[in-house]
C-alpha cells in the first residue's frame, strides 16, 4: 500500500503517481498526452485555439492528481482485507561467504516469497525475474520486477514496487497454468507462464539461475500436459 497523500504529490510530474501505482498504460498516455497538450500551447501560434489547448493540458494535469489519489485511496482501504497484498521481505541475513551468484538470487527470491505463504506451505523453487510485457512504453521504468515461486499446489508471484518492495502478490492454483516453456539465452533465459483467464506473461531470468528454472518449469508443466 502507499499513501494517497504521497501518490498525489509524486503526481505533480504527470503521470508519476500512476507509475508508482504500477499504472503503466495509463501513466504512459497521461504523459504523453499532457506533453502534447503543453507543448502546443506553450509553442503554438497564438490565437484562442492555443490558449484552449493549454487549458486543456492543465485540466488533464489537475485530473490525474484526481485520479491517482483516488486509486491508491482505493488500494489504501482494500490492502488490509485483500490477501494479495503483500508481506514485507524477511530481513537479509548476512551473506554466507562464497556462496556463488545462482544461490544468493535464490536466497533473494526466498526472502520475499516466503513470507507470502500459507501455514505449511514450503517453497519448491523461486527465480527472480523481470516482466518486459511493456518496455516499448517507457523504457526501463516499465519493466516490472517478480519474484516467482511454486509450491506443491500454487504458483505465487509478488511484484515489486519502485523501491524494491514486495507490492502484489498473485496465487494460482498449478492446475489453472495452462502453458509454460523456457528458451535458452547467451545472458538471460525467457520463461512463459500462461495463467487460464490471463494474458500470458514472459519474464527475463539471469542464466545463471537456468537449473532453477528449469525445476520451476517442470513443476508448473506437471499440471498443464505441456
Amino acid at each position: 500500500m502507499r499513501s494517497p497523500w504521497i501518490i498525489a504529490l509524486m503526481s505533480l510530474f504527470p503521470g508519476l503517481g500512476l507509475l508508482t501505482l504500477g499504472k503503466v498504460r495509463s501513466a504512459a498516455i497521461v504523459f504523453g498526452l499532457f506533453l502534447l497538450l503543453a507543448g502546443y500551447g506553450l509553442f503554438g501560434p497564438l490565437g484562442f485555439f492555443t490558449d484552449l489547448i493549454f487549458n486543456l493540458a492543465f485540466a488533464l494535469w489537475a485530473i490525474q492528481i484526481v485520479y491517482a489519489f483516488q486509486v491508491a485511496k482505493r488500494e489504501e482501504l482494500a490492502g488490509a482485507l485483500d490477501p494479495r497484498a503483500a508481506k514485507p521481505a524477511a530481513p537479509v541475513s548476512k551473506p554466507v561467504a562464497g556462496i556463488g551468484r545462482p544461490e544468493r538470487m535464490k536466497l533473494a527470491a526466498l526472502q520475499v516469497l516466503e513470507p507470502q505463504l500459507e501455514p505449511k506451505e514450503a517453497l519448491l523453487a523461486a527465480v527472480w525475474g523481470l516482466d518486459m510485457g511493456s518496455v516499448w512504453l517507457l523504457g526501463t521504468f516499465a519493466m516490472k520486477q517478480l519474484h516467482i515461486g511454486v509450491t506443491k499446489d500454487h504458483l505465487i508471484r509478488v511484484q515489486m514496487d519502485m523501491m524494491g518492495k514486495p507490492y502484489q502478490v498473485h496465487r494460482h492454483g498449478l492446475r489453472s497454468v495452462t502453458s509454460a516453456w523456457l528458451k535458452h539465452g547467451l545472458v538471460q533465459d525467457r520463461l512463459r507462464i500462461q495463467v487460464d483467464g490471463e494474458k500470458g506473461n514472459t519474464y527475463r531470468v539471469q542464466r545463471a539461475q537456468r537449473e532453477e528454472s528449469q525445476l520451476l518449469l517442470e513443476l508448473l508443466t506437471r499440471h498443464s500436459g505441456n
